[in-house]
Formats: C-alpha cells, structure tokens, sequence
C-alpha cells in the first residue's frame, strides 16, 4: 500500500498486480485493499477521475460483500478527497451525481469516526472539505485544524499534513 501510495508507477504496478491477484483468486478483501491502495494512490498523483474509480469501486464490494464499514474505513474519507479535488479541478462544480456521491463518502467517513477512533482526524478533514464546498470557509479550518490535531495525537504525519495543506 506505501508503494501505491507514492503515486509513482513502479508503485502502481504492484498495487494493480495486488489488485489482479486479488481477483484471479476471488479475495474479495484483498480486492477492496487494493482497490484502496491505489485509489490512494492516483489521488495523491493527481490523477483524480482513476482515483474516483478505485475508491468508488472499494466501497461498491466492501458494502456488497457485507463487510464491517472498518475494513478500509479510510476509503469514504479518501474518496471525498478525490471528489473535493475534482470540485478544484472543475472551477468548483460537480454533476449531481459526484456531489450525492461525495455527500455520501462524508456522511460515511464522519459515521467511521465517531465509531472507530483513530478515524475521528480523517472524518474531520472529509467534513472540512464539505463546509468548503458549501462556502463555509471559518468552519472548514476549524474542521482542517481540528483533523491536523487529532492527527497529530496519533502519529500519523500524513494525515496532518494533508490536514494542513487544507488549511
């Protein structure tokens, strides 16, 4: 998953042979990690419409498969990402579909963070995301400093730091 998440393609190699060995075998699982990987991935390369694939798909077979919304919870978080970025790239639209979809990946990684706690730095970031696609500036900082906190307590330096290019 490091590798993928570099974004470079020795590191999107692997995670799509992952991805394809995961299949070959029918390791649902192992498909939706992958799926995660490098969506991951291309979001953090910028290649946001492969991203949105990759992420979409991950939650369509965790949810389909019946597995616990904590197998990849970071997935929904991700996925707002991907779709906020979109919105930037876009000069700040999205079709309605992208924008239920995006609504969906928030309400879904805020439903992670308050269930499972080192979600909580994640589903502030998505939230924070949503005030600013809604024109709410102040309280999405308040989301992005509050993410880049909780972050912080947990050691996860990616994490803050994606929160605090936010801000």
């Amino acid at each position: 998953r490091v590798l993928a998440k570099t974004g470079d393609d020795q590191g999107l190699a692997i995670g799509r042979d992952a991805l394809a060995r995961a299949e070959r075998g029918g390791d649902k699982l192992s498909a939706v990690m992958a799926h995660v990987a490098l969506g991951d991935g291309y979001l953090h390369g910028g290649r946001i419409g492969e991203a949105i694939e990759h992420l979409e798909r991950a939650i369509t077979i965790r949810d389909d498969s019946g597995f616990d919304m904590y197998i990849v919870a970071e997935a929904s978080a991700l996925l707002s990402q991907a779709y906020a970025a979109q919105w930037r790239a876009s000069g700040n639209s999205l079709t309605s579909a992208a924008t239920r979809s995006f609504e969906r990946s928030v309400a879904q990684a805020r439903a992670a963070g308050r269930r499972f706690g080192p979600m909580k730095s994640l589903a502030a970031l998505a939230q924070g995301l949503r005030h600013r696609l809604r024109g709410r500036p102040r309280q999405a900082i308040a989301c992005f400093e509050d993410a880049a906190r909780l972050a912080s307590g947990l050691g996860a330096k990616l994490w803050e730091a994606e929160a605090c290019f936010e801000c």
